[in-house]
């Protein structure tokens, strides 16, 4: 399930990012498209395809026109280094989204398939101060991380649909890399 939205919203964001603006069904048919290419059981498949419906439907109706097109899609970061002191550690992730600012620097955007739950909040931002570390050690193209976001796809108990959005500072970053020294030394 995760995949197929996944495929569907970068195919769906290239081409918004193009002004090739796709319609409802068609955001609805690259999903079944997508779904196809899974392996799943007749009885998953038709689960997963009217979940899926339903949750991007909604999702396309809540948000229509108001993303950023000025934007890249599954972004590779393919290895940057950090050093232990023991050794150089190579790190790589790949981003769902980055929306260029207005006034300079970005907004990563991290998708979640599922329901939003309070008990994985700490793992979520850990996630996108992880992304903010990766950027500030990519040497290739240096992207300033202004903002991370949390964008379920999935609505809430109440049907209401999320996205959080968090300013992760220097300091955060700093300590996640240095747990990250850590944890590498012990393991080495």
């Amino acid at each position: 399930y995760g995949t197929a939205v996944h495929q569907t919203l970068k195919t769906f964001f290239d081409k918004y990012r193009e002004e090739n603006d796709m319609t409802k069904k068609d955001l609805l048919d690259l999903f079944e498209f997508n779904l196809n290419k899974m392996a799943l059981t007749h009885l998953d498949y038709a689960d997963t395809l009217k979940k899926g419906r339903k949750s991007l439907g909604a999702y396309f109706e809540t948000y229509k026109g108001s993303w950023n097109r000025n934007l890249l899609t599954e972004h590779s970061i393919k290895g940057v280094h950090l050093a232990t002191g023991k050794f150089n550690l190579l790190l790589k992730g790949q981003l769902d989204k980055i929306e260029f600012l207005n006034g300079g620097g970005v907004n990563v955007v991290d998708y979640k398939t599922g329901k939003k739950k309070s008990k994985n909040k700490e793992n979520y931002h850990r996630q996108l101060v992880f992304y903010k570390l990766l950027l500030a050690l990519d040497e290739k193209k240096k992207f300033w991380m202004k903002s991370g976001e949390l964008d379920f796809i999935e609505p809430d108990d109440n049907g209401k649909y999320k996205k959080n959005v968090f300013e992760i500072s220097e300091e955060e970053v700093h300590e996640l890399s240095e747990l990250i020294k850590q944890t590498a030394d012990e393991i080495y």
